[in-house]
């Protein structure tokens, strides 16, 4: 496993991510803007597939049926949470299900990981106090939409992992093609049901002001996904998860450089000290004995039918090769 590959392919990854955020919430186009984009996508990368002669089946697709829909839920409940709380300030909330995933998602999984590695989660809970409060500072009650992107953090932890492990069934492409599709077909009714029954969404064609943003936001996306999807053979659970909150620092900043968010100083430092909680996580499990980051036997469920990509084989010996 490549850990510099690894690390360059997360961070370009998570930069594209974050783009894409923004223009989501430039957009404000709601789980409409996740409608959109995975329809595009899902008919580009067919005629994609179509036109290199790459085979697409149903039976290989049905193994990313539980990941699709766990990432449409996921990604509609991050739409959503952006026409509430800042983006800067959701995607670090959401990056903050480093400690969900590898205090518990990594170890059911089969990873390591060292116990110094959950210290910075004090200074971290401290940040995500800075960043949302307890109470709304004008009408001193509390703002429930903050609840939005906190189900968003555990649904995403779950969806990333699943999408790892859908990784090592197919091709980097089929898996996006397949992925794309079937998120289309879960976010239809989910745009639907908000369309009836709330004022999030007022239709499934976004306007002519939208459109941009809504398409660049595509492109980024395919980007991002493209890279993370190839560089897992580089990665395990853990560094993807203690990667994740670098996003946060790459939506502040597209925040603040294309929808002119403004961030109090009390918001700033939290984003600050989530942040560089963090990166000493990362230094931490950096630096961990090469034993200690050994991938274990998975114990999720249909593990065993996951080739293993990281797994180790022994050399043979000159005899062996005679």
């Amino acid at each position: 496993m490549n850990n510099r590959r690894g690390i360059a392919g997360l961070t370009l990854a998570y930069v594209s991510w974050s783009l894409c955020n923004t223009l989501t919430a430039q957009a404000r186009f709601g789980a409409g803007s996740l409608l959109f984009v995975a329809v595009l996508l899902a008919i580009v990368l067919h005629v994609y597939c179509k036109k290199r002669k790459i085979e697409l089946t149903f039976e290989e697709s049905k193994k990313l049926l539980p990941y699709a829909a766990m990432r449409a839920i996921s990604l509609s409940l991050l739409c959503i949470s952006m026409l509430y709380i800042k983006v800067g300030i959701v995607d670090t909330i959401i990056s903050c299900n480093v400690f969900f995933t590898i205090g518990v998602l990594a170890p059911l999984n089969g990873e390591k990981v060292r116990r110094a590695v959950f210290i910075p989660l004090i200074f971290a809970i401290g940040g995500i106090a800075l960043i949302t409060g307890v109470f709304n500072q004008q009408n001193n009650l509390f703002d429930f939409h903050i609840v939005l992107p906190f189900i968003t953090m555990f649904c995403l932890g779950i969806s990333v992992v699943m999408w790892r492990r859908s990784t090592q069934h197919v091709s980097p492409v089929k898996n996006l093609t397949y992925m794309h599709t079937y998120t289309a077909l879960f976010t239809l009714p989910i745009v639907g049901a908000l369309i009836l029954f709330t004022d999030t969404q007022k239709s499934f064609i976004p306007n002519f002001h939208q459109l941009l943003p809504l398409l660049l936001c595509a492109i980024a996306s395919l980007v991002g996904d493209k890279i993370y999807t190839t560089v897992q053979k580089h990665t395990t659970i853990t560094l993807n998860s203690l990667f994740g909150p670098t996003g946060a620092v790459f939506s502040c900043f597209f925040g603040w450089t294309l929808n002119h968010d403004v961030l109090t100083t009390t918001q700033i430092t939290g984003i600050v000290l989530v942040v560089a909680s963090v990166l000493v996580a990362n230094y931490i499990h950096a630096t961990a004995p090469q034993r200690e980051q050994e991938v274990m036997e998975p114990l999720a469920p249909f593990a065993n039918d996951i080739p293993r990509a990281y797994e180790v084989v022994p050399p043979r010996s000159k005899l062996e090769v005679a």
